[in-house]
């Protein structure tokens, strides 16, 4: 027999099935998709910028663009992995200097830091002295690990992002997307043939992506929200692009 779920008014409802208060939740890991999303969306509409000012200041010199959109292709990849290595190995330090710091005062305050956590858990809604004390047995066991989870928001059970890793991966995603501006001009097309398939090439990319992130929109928001909000800001980007490169390209020739 099924199970009868009623309101609080008593009036029976009907409940999907399975668990939805575990199966509903997605899981965003912010490490590997924001080098996967995030990267290659970074380099679909940079180095199509790229491109479409080059177009537009050099009339389609099919090897100029070629050129220009290769050497961006490899000199943003490498400055993002640059930056992505130089912020992760900054945090990194940052987070040790906190445990340090932290593991100092559990050692030479440790009834004053004691008494913080109290307090902090009591405003969490622990008020039952009993599963304060609870608590606070489990830390004098291991301190560092709850007052780092709790107070500085650390988990010391995950391991260390590696700057390294970071790096390269921000480059190889980057350079993928980038490359989807360097890819229709190798063949030495006529320039308006391989503008049009380059242009085709980013959008559907750019589809495919704000497709994908519709996954992690809120569920009051419908998914193809994201998907026009990707395309629209997308296409603002590059509007700017080729009208700052039609000003340029007038003002050069004036001079």
């Amino acid at each position: 027999m099924g199970h009868h779920h009623y309101d609080t008014f008593g009036d029976e409802v009907n409940k999907p099935p399975g668990s939805p208060w575990q199966d509903e939740h997605t899981v965003y890991d912010t490490g590997k998709w924001r080098d996967l999303v995030f990267g290659i969306t970074d380099g679909l509409i940079c180095n199509y910028c790229t491109m479409l000012g080059v177009v537009v200041i050099t009339g389609g010199n099919s090897n100029w663009v070629f050129l220009l959109c290769f050497i961006s292709c490899i000199a943003q990849g490498c400055a993002k992995a640059g930056n992505d290595w130089a912020s992760t190995t900054l945090q990194n330090e940052a987070d040790d200097r906190e445990l340090n710091t932290e593991k100092e005062h559990l050692m030479s305050h440790y009834e004053e830091e004691e008494a913080h956590m109290t307090k902090l858990l009591t405003e969490w809604g622990f008020l039952s002295d009993t599963t304060i004390s609870l608590i606070n047995e489990d830390c004098k066991r291991d301190p560092l690990r709850l007052h780092s989870k709790v107070e500085l928001g650390l988990d010391l059970d995950k391991p260390k992002i590696s700057p390294i890793k970071v790096s390269l991966s921000s480059l190889f995603y980057f350079s993928l997307g980038s490359f989807v501006s360097v890819l229709p001009w190798i063949p030495q097309w006529p320039s308006s043939v391989a503008f049009a398939i380059n242009t085709f090439l980013v959008y559907l990319s750019l589809f495919i992506i704000g497709k994908f992130n519709g996954n992690f929109t809120p569920k009051y928001f419908k998914r193809s929200r994201t998907l026009y909000r990707q395309l629209v800001v997308s296409t603002v980007f590059f509007a700017v692009v080729g009208v700052a490169s039609f000003f340029f390209k007038l003002i050069s020739n004036s001079v």
